[in-house]
């Protein structure tokens, strides 16, 4: 059984990319990502999480990011 990820924390997400805190809100930002709230911590989706995970690819061109955008 395949379970899928409900929410993933932000915190999180810039030791899981070697990223900044800024270089991680840039990218929320162009994908047209808004965190969720729950209690003082803020999380994303799963479907959420795949679009950055597909932005980190090395063969990705981030200036493409503005076609990913979430609606």
């Amino acid at each position: 059984m395949e379970s899928e990820i409900d929410r993933f924390p932000v915190k999180s997400l810039m030791e899981r990319y070697s990223i900044t805190r800024s270089v991680l809100y840039k990218r929320l930002k162009g994908l047209g990502i808004v965190p969720t709230k729950f209690g003082r911590q803020s999380y994303v989706t799963g479907k959420e999480l795949t679009l950055l995970d597909q932005l980190h690819d090395p063969n990705c061109n981030p200036r493409d990011v503005n076609r990913w955008r979430v609606d």
